[in-house]
């Protein structure tokens, strides 16, 4: 998963910043954006798990949402782009 500054990047300026890289263990299943975060969810050894990602500074700060266990099946979406409802 990728990001870039939509302004920059229609001026011309591709920098990219690299969000989620898939590896044997963990795949992204669906994100979901608000006014100001990002919200992906993991599939992690097949546990989901949320991380909200928040652009500060030049980089994007991460947290995880939630406490999942084995058993469980977690979601959150924005609900409206110019919120942080989600």
């Amino acid at each position: 998963l990728l990001a870039a500054n939509f302004d920059d990047y229609l001026a011309g300026k591709r920098e990219l910043q690299l969000l989620f890289t898939p590896t044997a263990e963990q795949a992204l299943s669906g994100y979901s954006g608000t006014r100001d975060h990002l919200i992906l969810s993991i599939m992690d050894n097949v546990v989901n798990r949320l991380e909200v990602l928040t652009p500060q500074g030049g980089s994007w700060q991460r947290r995880p949402l939630g406490n999942p266990d084995a058993i469980s099946t977690l979601s959150a979406g924005g609900i409206d782009e110019e919120s942080n409802a989600y």
